[in-house]
């Protein structure tokens, strides 16, 4: 494999990393860390866990805000760092080889370059992914398909109810469904760690002991307690009480008093993984103009390790109460 070669442009003071380049070489970097030995050049190496392969550069949706960690060599206290898709909110310098990047993506969509510099400037092209990920809308005359047991997979004698002329109702609901025994899990959704998820789901505020969140394989779909089956959910006592993060017989109580008959938001970030942070938001319509807002934030935490976080593949979960009044209105995986 042969090392990248980094060109200067026409003015000296710029180096342009080409990804294309990274591509053709198996997405690696080798050779000398600063290809210009006489020179101190910013020279990234990685940003976050990603290394510029296209299934895996990092992604921000619309008006999303994410925390990157980029490492290389030459940072300085002073280095600047920029992009036209993005709005930098904050820049941590933690060593000459590390930085933490915290920005906002703007309402355009695409890739975008990263630029930096110290006094010379660096181009790291195509770093960063900006996209309008879909909503699956779960509402009646959506048109939303599902093949039970395979898109949606659910325990027994539970019928998921979509799509259904009855009082033009706001989202799926699940009859015949039992207080814990019962699971509804968004297979055909399902993803792996590693591929930098965030998932969201909209759901109202009706609830009584219902849970909420990411399920995982393998897991035992016939199992008493599904609770028990999950890999991370939301619980909640009734439509008035937030309970906290439940998962494999563990919990992060986070009790937080709701507006009763609302609309809720739950959002799951980077891969479900520890460390990672959710969070739990208010919606004021179950317009779908309003399923971006995060505004209105009830509740967030950081999932830790007393989880443990064992699913291979992991997905949209639900432990539903038989109630025509429950919904899941919509969700989205990216």
């Amino acid at each position: 494999m042969c090392p990248i070669s980094f060109a200067p442009s026409t003015d000296l003071s710029t180096v342009s990393i080409n990804i294309d380049a990274i591509l053709n070489n198996g997405g690696i970097v080798e050779g000398n860390p600063n290809p210009f030995s006489t020179s101190t050049f910013p020279f990234i190496s990685r940003i976050s866990a990603f290394t510029f392969l296209p299934q895996s550069l990092p992604k921000f949706q619309i008006n999303q805000t994410k925390t990157l960690e980029i490492e290389g060599s030459f940072f300085t206290p002073n280095m600047i760092v920029e992009s036209e898709g993005l709005t930098v909110d904050n820049l941590q310098f933690i060593n000459e080889n590390k930085i933490i990047l915290t920005a906002t993506s703007l309402q355009e969509t695409g890739e975008f370059d990263l630029k930096f510099n110290n006094g010379f400037e660096t181009i790291v092209t195509s770093a960063i992914l900006i996209e309008n990920a879909p909503w699956v809308d779960l509402r009646h005359g959506s048109g939303e398909t599902f093949e039970v047991g395979v898109d949606l997979v659910v325990s027994k004698d539970v019928i998921p109810i979509t799509n259904v002329p009855q009082n033009n109702r706001p989202g799926m609901w699940f009859k015949n469904a039992k207080t814990w025994k019962s699971s509804a899990a968004f297979e055909k959704y399902r993803f792996v760690r590693g591929t930098n998820k965030t998932v969201e789901i909209i759901f109202n505020n009706y609830h009584k002991k219902y849970a909420i969140g990411i399920g995982k394989n393998p897991r035992n779909i016939n199992a008493s307690s599904q609770f028990y089956q999950a890999e991370v959910v939301l619980y909640f006592k009734n439509n008035h009480v937030f309970y906290g993060l439940y998962g494999d017989r563990n919990r992060q109580n986070l009790q937080r008093e709701l507006d009763k008959d609302g609309w809720l938001k739950v959002k799951f970030t980077d891969d479900v993984t520890e460390g990672s942070k959710w969070y739990l938001y208010k919606l004021d319509s179950i317009e779908d103009t309003n399923w971006g807002d995060e505004s209105n934030l009830i509740v967030s935490g950081e999932i830790d390790d007393r989880f443990k976080l064992e699913g291979e593949e992991l997905f949209p979960f639900i432990i539903p109460q038989y109630d025509w009044n429950n919904y899941v209105t919509a969700l989205r995986v990216f």
